[in-house]
């Protein structure tokens, strides 16, 4: 009575070392493959209690179960299948129970035969598991050449295949978790990026309005200077959006042509009035946009078959922006920015030049009545005309 005492005390305590050290090591995994290692150590504490067992790790196919690992020395690694088939593994796994079999070769063995002749088993216990993150359904078994020794093994082996079901649990919450937590920070960091963009938008557009303004006030107050506003401008618009050439190509009525303005940036003024072009010229992509009243943009104009390469080649630009200058219902030109390198411009830049086409209109209408106002009264254009010295006739649609 003493030593059969004595013998349970020492099962208890050896089962509560167990216990203790294997859930000390007992973690949520961040990642599904952290789980195969908590299953390795378990599987590994499970075998160096039961050094004279084999401890089998299978992993449910499709129609048959596969060998994913097992526990026992070897002098020489054996040659095993991969994949394995035996009523008795699909019973346990419906009844999701671990299930006891004092002698294996009952039933449908033959699958298992030669997989456990090479590991001696005769008797075995196996107990299914779900493994984290969805992956196949697991089932250890533990095998030995006779029965002896299940009765002290079997808490053993329901303890670590219930630990490995609720780690599989945590972990799967874990995963949800984290998937989640990493699905907000995206949209959060998104949101802030657009925010970011936006707040950029608003600060580079109020610099745009105060430097206008600012052009604005140049050209209308005392001692304006209407070449300077305007070149002022160019130079705002070559700023902003990194262009190597800015220039105002405005209608001449009398000629039937676009002509580059005065106070062109990137181009000196004894190489401007060598681009003049016919509106009749509707191969040119400036031709175009003046009479669509359409921007247009193109990553490459040298080689773009909807732009006079020539004039390209002469300003030394590949990509190009053109948009109209309108006053109300008039036309008055187009404004071209180029720059040297390809693929250059975006829309938004191209959103932001058409804003400021429109500025551009309304300082050129103010230039001209200036210049006129500055005139004697005498000199003043008949309503039915309105030329001024310094910048080619307007058209009307």
């Amino acid at each position: 009575m003493e030593s059969s005492l004595h013998a349970s005390q020492k099962a208890l305590s050896d089962f509560t070392v167990f216990a203790r050290e294997t859930m000390e090591r007992a973690f949520a995994p961040e990642q599904p493959e952290h789980y195969g290692d908590i299953t390795s150590y378990y599987l590994m504490k499970l075998h160096k209690s039961f050094p004279d067992s084999s401890i089998l790790l299978f992993e449910k196919g499709s129609g048959q179960w596969l060998l994913v690992n097992y526990l026992k020395y070897f002098k020489a690694e054996p040659k095993l299948l991969t994949s394995y088939k035996w009523s008795a593994f699909d019973r346990s796994s419906v009844e999701g129970e671990l299930l006891r079999f004092d002698d294996v070769r009952a039933g449908d063995y033959q699958g298992v035969d030669e997989l456990f002749s090479v590991f001696g088993i005769k008797s075995a216990l196996m107990c299914p598991f779900r493994p984290a993150a969805g992956a196949p359904e697991r089932l250890i078994l533990f095998g030995a050449a006779s029965p002896s020794f299940f009765d002290a093994a079997l808490p053993y082996l329901r303890f670590v295949a219930s630990q490995l079901s609720s780690i599989s649990k945590v972990s799967d919450k874990v995963f949800s978790l984290k998937k989640e937590a990493d699905q907000l920070k995206s949209e959060v960091n998104a949101v802030v990026k657009e925010l970011d963009v936006a707040g950029s938008r608003l600060i580079q557009r109020a610099r745009e309005r105060k430097a206008l303004y600012e052009v604005v006030t140049k050209v209308t107050g005392p001692g304006g200077d209407s070449q300077g506003g305007c070149s002022a401008i160019l130079n705002i618009v070559a700023k902003m959006v990194e262009g190597d050439v800015v220039a105002c190509l405005l209608f001449d009525e009398a000629k039937g042509e676009l002509v580059v303005s005065p106070g062109a940036y990137g181009i000196p003024d004894e190489d401007r009035m060598s681009y003049s072009i016919p509106v009749s010229n509707h191969s040119s992509a400036s031709v175009r946009t003046f009479l669509s009243r359409k921007p247009f943009i193109t990553d490459d104009a040298q080689n773009d078959p909807d732009v006079l390469s020539r004039y390209a080649k002469l300003w030394e630009i590949h990509s190009l922006m053109i948009v109209p200058i309108c006053l109300h219902e008039r036309i008055i030109g187009v404004m071209r920015v180029g720059s040297r390198r390809k693929d250059f411009f975006t829309p938004d830049q191209l959103e932001f030049l058409t804003i400021i086409a429109d500025e551009l209109a309304i300082i050129i209408e103010m230039v001209t009545l200036y210049e006129n106002l500055s005139r004697p009264p005498a000199s003043w254009p008949s309503s039915t005309s309105s030329r001024t010295s310094s910048w080619p006739r307007s058209a009307t649609s």
